[in-house]
Formats: structure tokens, sequence, C-alpha cells
């Protein structure tokens, strides 16, 4: 028996896995308990096309965030040299 898992589970998967089972063990704990779910061929479908859309919005958010540590290292390197040549000036400088 094929089945979706829904959720992690231990020794068997983890979440968005395709597993197959013994009928006795998806019939009576897996799909019961919540755990799974069967995969048939529109199931399957479905999972691929969400594990793709998935993957596409990962794939954004990294790049965002790659665009934006860029952006802040030059901020902080900006802001790391005016820092240093106040604390020289209010160093050397004598009250």
């Amino acid at each position: 028996m094929e089945l979706i898992l829904k959720q992690d589970v231990q020794n068997l998967g983890f979440k968005d896995d395709v597993v197959t089972v013994k009928n006795g063990y998806g019939r009576n704990f897996l799909i019961p308990q919540g755990h799974a779910h069967l995969a048939t061929s529109s199931a399957k479908k479905v999972l691929a096309e969400n594990l793709k859309q998935r993957a596409h919005k990962e794939a954004k958010v990294v790049n965002d965030a790659q665009a934006l540590a860029e952006v802040l290292k030059s901020y902080r390197n900006q802001n790391y040299c005016k820092s240093r040549w106040r604390e020289t000036i209010r160093f050397n400088h004598e009250y």
C-alpha cells in the first residue's frame, strides 16, 4: 500500500514522503491516526505541484535574504568606518 505522509513518522519517513507499507499498518494505524493518506495518482500530482511551489517560494526567500544581506553588509562597512573615525576624534581630543 502506498501512502503519502502528512507528518514525520519515526522509522518510516518524513512529511510529504511517498512510502510503501503493509496494508494492515496503513489501514489500521497510519490513516486512522491522521499520519498519512492514500497515494493515488491524483494525490501524487497534487503533492508534486505543492513541492514545486514550495521550492519556488523557498528559493525566492533565500534570494531576498541574500540581497538584504548584501545591502546590510555595505551599510555596516560604511557605518563602521564612520564610527571608527568618530572614536578616533573623540579619544584623541582632550577636553
